[in-house]
């Protein structure tokens, strides 16, 4: 609630094996919706936006500030399912806007809920 009043109310995207997690955010106002995309989809997703388009430029810019992302992008194997909640979340409100489901949006990504 405090990242919507900062920056507007948006779409959450939500790991889809935590409903638990997704009734908790839709009881409390918060407009979640589970991520529907396959992981394979998500993955060529994030590598098509890092490599330049046809004007030299990427699509996908990582800030230096953002540690834990650059540190997952280095060290991420899609064959190991550890140490890759950033780049989950980051998978799925990418593939949230190409499905065309969070059009001129703030979006935000959960990708598992911590204890």
């Amino acid at each position: 609630k405090e990242m919507q009043a900062a920056w507007g109310a948006g779409i959450v995207y939500c790991d889809s094996n935590e409903p638990a997690s997704i009734d908790f955010l839709k009881r409390s106002g918060i407009n979640a919706h589970p991520n529907t995309s396959k992981r394979e989809e998500g993955i060529r997703e994030i590598g098509g936006r890092l490599n330049a388009a046809g004007d030299g430029r990427a699509r996908l810019y990582i800030l230096s500030r953002c540690v834990n992302m650059i540190d997952e992008m280095q060290t991420y194997d899609e064959k190991i399912k550890e140490h890759d909640h950033a780049v989950d979340a980051l998978r799925y409100g990418l593939m949230g806007v190409q499905g065309g489901m969070a059009r001129m949006q703030p979006i935000y990504v959960i990708a598992k809920r911590y204890a």
